[in-house]
């Protein structure tokens, strides 16, 4: 029998949660990782036949971008998968990224969430583990006509689109030896709906070495 994975996206700001409250850091924030995390632990425990050590995770715009307890008044602008992959690589089995309005290259000195200078301070001691991160499958998509900025809460624009914050991306992450699998889909714009067929063949790709036969 094939232990399927399951993955649910963690609640909206405003939501509450109904477990311990674990996924609170020490601030007044959210840490949203750990509610993702909590939440996979709430799957394990409740059917025992699920693998939930390690999970494969996408996301797209705001889903592939983890809001740090530093900037609670930019939800929007900040990427899930791709963070979260960063702050706990031993979880994820593969991942896709897509779009993301800004990104957070590994090869920064730049503070979170421009850079990863600052991380052990802003996430309670955590360490990029880049070993873990090159030897995870991953997948970064962006379509050719999705070129508009999008506006921060602030007023400002980023300095790159999401086709050139995915190019930067892919470099970054090829440079320090992670494997990616990179997709630019012609005359699509900022719609998920047109990817998920490259997202779709490359999640059942990976599907084939985590599900026995």
């Amino acid at each position: 029998m094939h232990n399927y994975k399951l993955l649910r996206y963690p609640l909206k700001p405003g939501e509450s949660s109904t477990s311990s409250g674990t996924s609170t850091s020490t601030s007044r924030y959210t840490r949203y990782d750990k509610l993702l995390l909590e939440m996979v632990d709430l799957v394990r425990d409740r059917w025992g036949f699920i693998e939930t050590e390690k999970f494969g995770l996408t996301g797209y715009s705001g889903g592939a971008q983890v809001c740090p307890p530093c900037c609670p008044e930019q939800w929007a602008d900040d990427q899930f998968a791709h963070r979260f992959f960063y702050l706990h690589p031993a979880r994820v089995s593969f991942i896709s990224a897509g779009a993301p309005g800004a990104a957070t290259p590994l090869s920064s000195s730049s503070a979170w969430p421009a850079g990863i200078s600052d991380i052990s301070t802003v996430f309670d001691g955590a360490e990029i583990d880049i070993p873990t991160l090159k030897r995870t499958p991953t997948h970064l998509i962006v379509g050719l006509e999705d070129k508009w900025r999008p506006v921060a809460n602030d007023g400002s624009t980023p300095k790159m689109n999401r086709i050139e914050t995915m190019r930067m991306l892919r470099d970054d992450w090829r440079s320090n030896g992670l494997e990616v699998e990179y997709d630019e889909v012609e005359g699509v714009g900022h719609e998920e709906v047109d990817v998920l067929g490259q997202v779709q063949a490359f999640v059942v790709g990976q599907l084939r070495y985590v599900l026995p036969a």
